[in-house]
């Protein structure tokens, strides 16, 4: 039997606690912040507070997290500019070696071309934290 899911974002449901994936987006469109726990062999290790910029803000609607891993999430947006969904990265961990390692992988994929790997729109920052647009590819996980 899986997991109960948010009918609202589609996240994943423990018993008794609201959903994380809800609670992180309702937080960023309330007041300008994503919110995100790093954590080291699953256990909680810092929260991490990250403030959206007006900018940031006004041109990407943030619609619910794709995805959350041990340094950073995932998370689905409408660029309003470009009027397409597009899926934003974004490194949480602040060590200089994830931040150098996610800014070389960023770039060398933004210089690629194939039709198996993810098209990259735009490398910037949020603060000290760098983030990634890239095209949504609904329907699969690399799982």
């Amino acid at each position: 039997m899986g997991r109960a899911r948010c009918p609202a974002c589609g996240g994943a449901l423990e018993a008794g606690r609201p959903c994380d994936s809800c609670a992180v987006l309702g937080t960023a469109r309330a007041s300008s912040r994503l919110e995100f726990t790093v954590r080291a062999q699953g256990e909680p290790t810092a929260a991490v507070e990250l403030q959206l910029t007006p900018a940031f803000k006004e041109r990407f609607e943030l619609e619910r997290v794709l995805g959350r891993g041990t340094s950073g999430m995932v998370v689905l947006a409408t660029d309003r500019q470009q009027r397409r969904q597009v899926a934003i990265k974004v490194l949480m961990r602040l060590e200089a070696e994830d931040r150098a390692r996610f800014i070389a992988e960023a770039r060398l994929l933004a210089q690629m071309t194939d039709p198996h790997i993810v098209a990259i729109y735009e490398l910037g920052e949020l603060g000290e934290h760098p983030y990634l647009v890239c095209a949504y590819q609904p329907g699969g996980t690399l799982r």
